[in-house]
């Protein structure tokens, strides 16, 4: 499920462990980390350049669901429907 807020814990999340960028979220630049220890089921942070593209801030989160699941530890991006984004 998509959210709009992440926190980062104490323990090693391993953030950037799978790294992919992508035109998501209304075609706009994404870069997508993969974090699978973050909260001990994993997640995949979704970035956005700030407004003079001169660093990024978290947008969105996807959660893992089981714990221990890795899930974050390999990221992808395609174009499926082959409109460009």
């Amino acid at each position: 499920m998509l959210q709009h807020q992440w926190q980062s814990g104490t323990v090693c999340l391993m953030a950037g462990m799978s790294v992919a960028i992508g035109n998501l979220l209304d075609g706009r630049k994404t870069y997508i980390a993969g974090a699978p220890r973050s909260r001990n089921t994993g997640q995949v942070l979704l970035f956005r350049p700030t407004a003079d593209a001169m660093s990024v801030q978290p947008s969105h989160y996807l959660s893992g669901e089981q714990f221990g699941s890795g899930f974050g530890y390999a990221v992808a991006v395609a174009d499926f429907d082959s409109d460009g984004y």
